[in-house]
């Protein structure tokens, strides 16, 4: 798994975050974190009560072919608040993204700030040309997020969500490699 830039070991950052492979070591804050049962009920992947085997057994998932799993930490502490990821398709083209963020971190935008750095690094490391993102109808945070990092509502679909019972709806929304950069390049000089 590629855990760092192209350039051989700087890691993934943003003004008020870095960015660092998930490790074992993680595992008591996820499961503390992401087993908030307001956290997991809008994944479908993650079971509420969540156990440290099933971390286990996601941590060693992320350690794949395709897998870039990410721990978003705040800038000068080493507590996790957050994962954010991008699930490698084959060809390499295209990727899925999934986040979450503990729920005493939201409203923070932390979870924006981490998606858009690791958009960054899926299009112009792993050179993705697109990027799609699961949303369940009715978790608007998610979606505003998504609508403002330039995703687009693409179609709904049914999925597997073992985690809450059997398939499920989900809104997919997709991201071209394109617009990302217009919309990066347009809330740069919206900044000036």
């Amino acid at each position: 798994m590629p855990t760092t830039e192209a350039d051989g070991g700087t890691p993934l950052a943003t003004e008020r975050l870095n960015l660092r492979p998930v490790e074992k070591g993680d595992l008591p804050a996820i499961v503390r974190l992401a087993g908030d049962s307001e956290v997991a009920e809008w994944t479908v992947s993650i079971r509420h009560p969540l156990t440290p085997k099933q971390v286990n057994e996601w941590l060693a998932e992320c350690s794949g072919e395709g897998e870039h799993a990410f721990a978003i930490l705040r800038k000068g502490e080493d507590a996790l608040i957050g994962v954010v990821g991008l699930t490698v398709g084959d060809g390499g083209e295209g990727a899925e993204i999934g986040y979450w963020v503990g729920r005493d971190y939201w409203g923070n935008g932390y979870a924006t700030e981490a998606v858009r750095r690791v958009l960054l690094y899926g299009f112009g490391v792993l050179g993705l040309s697109q990027v799609d993102a699961s949303v369940f109808p009715g978790n608007d945070a998610s979606i505003r997020l998504l609508t403002n990092t330039g995703f687009a509502k693409a179609h709904t679909a049914s999925r597997a969500a073992p985690a809450r019972g059997g398939d499920r709806e989900v809104i997919v929304y997709t991201l071209t490699r394109g617009e990302f950069a217009r919309v990066t390049l347009s809330q740069a000089v919206g900044r000036e």
